[in-house]
């Protein structure tokens, strides 16, 4: 989506390439265009910032805040904030997203029952988290951080089409759905200043429980943050 797309946009540009100034705002405006959506627009605002206590350390990577709020053709509302952290001389490091969402997708059944396509709206916030600290900082190549992985969405199926397979009832999660998952989690960064992770892990999985079974089709709208 271009939404996603213009959020991103500033974490392209090198952090050498930010002035030296502990706090840059940029302003972004919002428009595009999705069968879903038709046309969609609105602004974004991203905050670039070193906090106090790494504001003379050289490597210290920008942290990066984006703000972003969309109104469509339909109706549907976009409300999110995806934010990247670094503090303590790159020692913390925290990524994630929190949003809410108005939205609608399109459903075209569930394994061997397909039907025709049926349109469905639904509500839900969305909440994604992950914070690390560095461990292993003797690494001469790259850093390693471990911490913890944390999902939170809510859906809540608002309208469903008359008549159609979604009405009746019958689609598991097809009323809504609640995901909550946690999970350990390690991430490896480049050697350079890059913002981006270079990988990331999530070897188990200790806690993840939904009340029903996911909204049946239909992604999210795209995260800013991932």
């Amino acid at each position: 989506m271009l939404l996603t797309a213009l959020l991103g946009f500033t974490a392209l540009a090198p952090p050498d390439s930010l002035p030296r100034r502990r706090v840059a705002l940029i302003p972004l405006p919002l428009v595009y265009y999705t069968p879903e959506t038709r046309l969609a627009y609105g602004a974004a605002l991203t905050a670039t910032l070193r906090f106090r206590r790494d504001s003379a350390f050289a490597e210290a990577r920008p942290s990066q805040l984006t703000l972003g709020v969309a109104y469509t053709q339909n109706r549907q509302l976009l409300l999110y904030l995806p934010f990247q952290l670094f503090y303590a001389r790159n020692t913390y490091y925290a990524y994630g997203e929190a949003g809410y969402y108005r939205y609608n997708y399109y459903f075209y059944g569930v394994g061997q029952r397909e039907v025709p396509r049926e349109l469905y709206g639904v509500n839900f916030p969305r909440v994604r988290l992950n914070a690390f600290r560095r461990v292993l900082p003797e690494l001469r190549q790259g850093k390693l951080y471990a911490g913890l992985r944390y999902q939170y969405e809510d859906y809540d199926v608002t309208s469903t089409e008359a008549g159609g397979l979604l009405a009746g009832g019958t689609v598991p999660g097809g009323r809504g759905s609640r995901l909550r998952g946690a999970a350990w989690a390690c991430s490896s960064t480049p050697a350079t200043k890059s913002s981006s992770p270079a990988r990331a892990w999530w070897p188990t999985l200790p806690t993840c429980t939904a009340t029903e079974p996911p909204t049946p089709t239909g992604r999210p709208p795209a995260s800013a943050a991932t």
